[in-house]
């Protein structure tokens, strides 16, 4: 039968001898690596002598006591026997073929004698003690390069203060390759030759410690341990980059899409962000603005978004108050980073509030992978592209189309607006994730920049209607083209499926509205 050997804690080690060891169906034998550290405790059926389990792991203090103290009762039923063996198995391998041998080699009652000999073998291969002093400079190296934090996997474990905040020195420091060659991942030639070398030195809190050299050394190779310590170095290396790094104020926009709930991470946020070059000025790394999270709101219900407006009136204000300066989103940062995934007139509202008046980082949600991780810029590059109405109509109303996830065809628009001059800003590639990439975003925005200029500066656009199937980022950044002092009045369309645009809402200079334009229905900003 298969019967893999199991590694074990001192303290679970011990409870699982101590259930053995009273145990009338049960016969134990200690096998133990002859010149080495190896061991292994083997609980066969006394009737049969198949094999039921193997354990091996951490030899302490606890587990120590009790097999001396087994070797010397003669009351027990379940008596403890010992071999020792020229190679003891390793851990996970299935030991059958290995529990075969060590009852054909006959084992002996254990003697105190020889568990402690081996004991003391052990030791001498294992105790950290027992290996060569480590010059100040070099223990001084490897907690630096750790940073005082457990080089070990996951693992946060500060090493340079104890739980009352004593500082000091309270990790191990633990051999990659042992400093003798019988050790853990030993090695004839190199052992002596990398005893004192940083490099082959990595800093562990005391449960990772035991377990790497002695609990389970066999699953830790030299190249594994190296590879971790690489990884905490780079680590450290990309945490000392994030102090050059710009302090952004992050905003989400986030809201519900076609009623379904769209969730935003503040860990990938700050993926986002550190990937990015960006760092967040604080924790909590986004404020969660127009955030509509209710769930089943009908968007492309007309009456939808007179309650919008009620519903989100205080934080408009904010929005256009803290953007104006007088309270400026963030003390300490002088740029903003903006996470927009939400219904398409809200984003180019959120757009339009924000504006250009500081410097923007605007982050596309990445639908395929799921990430705000902008995408490097080596992939093909989309071009984005705007078309001038081919009857020009000097102060008339202007349709605005933004088609970037798809086209918007003349079957999807009203009688009214395919009478209006037209001009559409695509993307060469339709694609959810277009504008993902920095520098497609940079060059989206200067598109949007060449259009709206056109169609305020030269067509003198007396009201301007915006239609748009895009990326919410993308829209976020129309919106922000639309300056608020200096455009004229705006209309944004909702596209709802198998049915024609209606009216979301209008952007005046100074105010925000919905139709029908009844008490209530109209946001005044400012002043006029």
């Amino acid at each position: 039968m298969s019967v893999p050997l199991d590694a074990m804690y001192d303290q679970q080690l011990r409870a699982a001898l101590e259930a053995w060891q009273h145990s009338s169906t049960s016969r134990v034998v200690l096998a133990t690596e002859t010149g080495g550290w190896r061991f292994a405790f083997f609980r066969f059926d006394a009737t049969t002598s198949d094999p039921q389990e193997a354990i091996t792991g951490d030899f302490g203090v606890l587990s120590r006591d009790l097999v001396l103290q087994w070797a010397a009762d003669k009351q027990l039923v379940a008596k403890l026997e010992y071999a020792a063996m020229d190679d003891v198995p390793h851990v996970s391998v299935n030991t059958e073929l290995f529990a075969a041998l060590l009852l054909a080699s006959v084992p002996a009652k254990a003697t105190k004698k020889a568990v402690q000999a081996f004991l003391k073998q052990r030791d001498a291969l294992l105790e950290d003690m027992k290996r060569p002093n480590l010059p100040g400079e070099v223990i001084n190296w490897v907690f630096a390069r750790s940073a005082g934090i457990c080089e070990f996997e996951g693992c946060p474990v500060e090493l340079f203060r104890d739980n009352l905040s004593n500082y000091g020195y309270y990790g191990y420091l633990a051999h990659i390759v042992a400093a003798k060659p019988k050790g853990p991942r030993g090695d004839d030639h190199l052992s002596a030759e990398l005893a004192q070398s940083p490099s082959n030195i990595m800093l562990c809190c005391d449960i990772h410690h035991r377990l790497i050299d002695k609990v389970d050394p066999d699953s830790f190779s030299r190249e594994r341990l190296q590879g971790m310590v690489a990884t905490r170095v780079n680590w450290r290396t990309n945490q000392a980059a994030t102090l050059s790094y710009p302090i952004v104020h992050a905003l989400a926009f986030i809201g519900d899409i076609a009623g379904r709930t769209t969730t935003y991470s503040q860990h990938d946020g700050r993926q986002a962000l550190l990937a990015a070059h960006l760092t967040p000025v604080s924790e909590r790394v986004a404020e969660y603005l127009l955030r509509d999270a209710q769930g089943g709101n009908d968007v492309n219900d007309p009456g939808y978004w007179a309650n919008f407006l009620r519903v989100f009136r205080a934080q408009i204000l904010h929005i256009h108050t803290a953007i104006r300066g007088d309270g400026a989103f963030g003390a300490q940062a002088q740029e903003l980073a903006v996470f927009p995934l939400g219904n398409m007139p809200a984003m180019l509202l959120g757009g339009w509030l924000v504006g250009e008046a500081r410097r923007v980082e605007l982050f596309s949600f990445r639908r395929n992978p799921g990430t705000w991780v902008r995408p490097d810029d080596s992939e093909p590059a989309v071009k984005f592209e705007w078309t001038k109405p081919p009857d020009v109509k000097v102060g008339s109303h202007v349709l605005i189309t933004l088609e970037i996830t798809s086209e918007i065809t003349d079957a999807a628009l009203t009688a009214e607006m395919l009478n209006m001059s037209r001009i559409r800003i695509f993307s060469t590639t339709y694609g959810v994730d277009v504008v993902a990439p920095k520098e497609a975003m940079e060059r989206f925005r200067n598109t949007c920049q060449e259009a709206w200029a056109y169609a305020v500066d030269v067509l003198h656009a007396s009201e301007i209607s915006i239609c748009t199937i895009a990326p919410a980022a993308a829209i976020f950044a129309l919106g922000m083209k639309l300056q608020s002092r200096l455009h004229p009045r705006i209309h944004m369309f909702q596209m709802a499926p198998k049915t024609l645009p209606f009216h979301a809402f209008t952007l005046d200079r100074h105010a925000i509205s919905v139709p029908p334009h009844a008490p209530g229905s109209v946001l005044q900003l400012d002043a006029c």
